[in-house]
């Protein structure tokens, strides 16, 4: 039964792809990409989080849930982000920043706290002029007791 798996295409408009809780009344027109933020692909937000992308282009989004925090292979991975979220409805809402409200992809799970590892591959594939590239993310949750603070755990340097 576990992981159930989850397939997208996000158009990530400025690099992002939004996940948190589908009740969540904030817009994030102007969010503020610190160095730190930058460097981490990861922007906190209220009840979710921000993932950074490589490309401003249709990027693959998977999410995987399981019942436990899945044992990783590191080295498959270029970039890893550690984090939670607070699904107070227990709907979490999936989106690029362009996207309308109604196009949202939502996915029904238990409401409460659920511990993430965003996954990133395929970073050095992107061409000179950024629209093209095998870059890839995948989400790993599952149920948490409480919040992890975000944390990158596996960082990705621009070769060269």
């Amino acid at each position: 039964m576990y992981p159930i798996t989850f397939t997208f295409s996000i158009f990530a408009d400025y690099h992002m792809i939004f996940l948190q809780d589908a009740l969540s009344t904030d817009i994030y027109t102007d969010v503020d990409w610190s160095d730190e933020y930058l460097a981490s692909m990861y922007y906190p937000i209220d009840n979710g989080f921000i993932i950074g992308t490589a490309r401003n282009m249709d990027v693959p989004l998977s999410l995987n849930i399981h019942e436990t925090r899945p044992e990783l292979d590191h080295h498959a991975w270029d970039h890893i982000v550690e984090c939670s979220i607070g699904l107070p409805s227990g709907i979490l809402s999936i989106s690029g920043t362009t996207d309308y409200i109604k196009d949202f992809n939502k996915i029904n799970l238990s409401p409460g706290i659920y511990n993430i590892l965003i996954c990133y591959a395929g970073l050095g594939t992107i061409s000179y002029d950024g629209l093209d590239g095998n870059d890839a993310y995948t989400v790993h949750a599952w149920k948490g007791d409480g919040h992890l603070p975000g944390r990158v755990i596996k960082k990705w340097e621009l070769p060269g």
